[in-house]
This record gives C-alpha cells, sequence and structure tokens, in this order.
C-alpha cells in the first residue's frame, strides 16, 4: 500500500512538473509572439511615415511645377500683348 501511495505522489509531482513547464512554454511562445507583432507595428508605422513623406514631397514639387507654369504663361501672355 505505501509503494503505491508513494507511486501515486510521485506521478502527481511529474504531472504537476509536466504541466509547469506547459505552461511556462505557452508563456514564453506568446511574450514571443507578442515582441514580434509589436516589432511589426512599429516597421510598418516607420513604412507609412516614409511613404507619407515620398507623398508630400511629390505633391510639393507638382505644386511648384504648377505655379512655374503658371508664372511662364503670365510672362508670355504680357510678352504677346507688349509685341
Amino acid at each position: 500500500m505505501a509503494s503505491l501511495l508513494w507511486f501515486n505522489l510521485a506521478a502527481n509531482k511529474a504531472r504537476q512538473k509536466a504541466k509547469r513547464e506547459a505552461q511556462r512554454s505557452i508563456f514564453l511562445r506568446t511574450k514571443q509572439t507578442a515582441r514580434n507583432a509589436a516589432n511589426l507595428s512599429k516597421k510598418a508605422a516607420i513604412a507609412t511615415t516614409k511613404a507619407v513623406k515620398a507623398l508630400i514631397g511629390a505633391l510639393s514639387a507638382l505644386m511648384g511645377g504648377v505655379v512655374l507654369v503658371a508664372a511662364l504663361c503670365v510672362i508670355f501672355m504680357v510678352a504677346a500683348v507688349i509685341a
């Protein structure tokens, strides 16, 4: 009877140890997944920022070109009127 009781205690301890190790493994994987998600989010924010900067640069260049073309049109109209 004593050996059966000892066997049950040993089995319970082994079961508890396996459960703790499994929970720890799950916790570590969850923690790593959270880190990866945070890094991915940070990279996406950086990429979005770069894209917005490029878009703003392109739009400002386009507006500058439009202003230049409008100024040239005015100059040509004045020159045509004078001539």
